[in-house]
């Protein structure tokens, strides 16, 4: 494998090359959207190791390059490095920077890490109105950590009214995602009665599909199976079979 570090005319050469890709296949762009889609490109190259040693800290330079010129994916990414540190640098209120620039040109993704960072006050001032704003936006689009967490806010009346009928909505789209958290959420729901009347089985039902999918949830496995009768178990984990083979990621 090229290691990076013992060429030093490689990153311009490596540039070079995709420059002149670029101009062979898009001729009619701009000058500029051509320096952007090479910056973006070469960006993605040393993020994925792909065909060079992996490399951070040159991923945040190009995609920064990039970002700066409006390339909705780079500011995401860029967003992206900043929130993780992977390039470096962790600083919460530039993430949130670049997550709004990339949200507002219609990124999925960034819209959800934009949520989040409105949700849990990260990098910016908590607002669960903003954070609903941007969930929203992710979750029409299918993205099904928005659309969990958007239940949430309906669920507990932040930033929106209370509404378990929306919150069961959001989570139902992310739980048939095979979202393990979603559908424990959903478990809640049937096990107090919260928008549905309450039904253990269902409950039982989805508590077992969460705990294959991940969730660490025995307590309350535990406190379901008392409150279910033992000879509704086996209809419980016939329906959680089915849940599984319908909703597995």
């Amino acid at each position: 494998m090229v290691r990076i570090t013992q060429f030093k005319n490689f990153i311009p050469f490596l540039l070079l090359l995709i420059f002149f890709e670029l101009f062979g296949q898009k001729d009619k762009e701009s000058e500029q959207s051509i320096m952007v889609a090479g910056h973006y490109k070469l960006a993605m190259v040393y993020l994925n190791g792909d065909g060079v040693e992996r490399d951070y800290q040159q991923a945040f330079k190009w995609f920064t390059q990039a970002a700066k010129l409006g390339h909705p994916e780079s500011q995401y990414n860029l967003g992206w490095m900043y929130s993780s540190g992977a390039g470096g640098v962790q600083n919460f209120p530039m993430a949130a920077k670049w997550y709004t620039k990339a949200a507002e040109q219609g990124i999925t993704v960034a819209q959800f890490y934009l949520g989040r960072a409105y949700h849990n006050g990260e990098g910016l001032t908590q607002d669960y109105e903003q954070a609903a704003r941007w969930y929203s936006l992710a979750a029409d689009k299918g993205h099904a950590l928005a659309q969990n967490n958007l239940g949430i806010l309906y669920h507990g009346g932040k930033g929106v009214p209370v509404d378990y009928l929306k919150a069961i909505k959001w989570y139902n789209y992310a739980a048939q995602q095979g979202l393990a958290d979603a559908q424990n959420n959903l478990a809640i729901m049937f096990a107090f009665g919260k928008g549905v009347p309450q039904d253990y089985v269902k409950a039982y039902a989805w508590v077992i599909v969460a705990k294959t999918n991940g969730v660490k949830n025995e307590t309350f496995m535990e406190y379901l199976s008392s409150k279910i009768p033992s000879n509704q178990i086996s209809s419980a984990q016939t329906l959680a079979g089915k849940l599984l083979a319908g909703s597995m990621p």
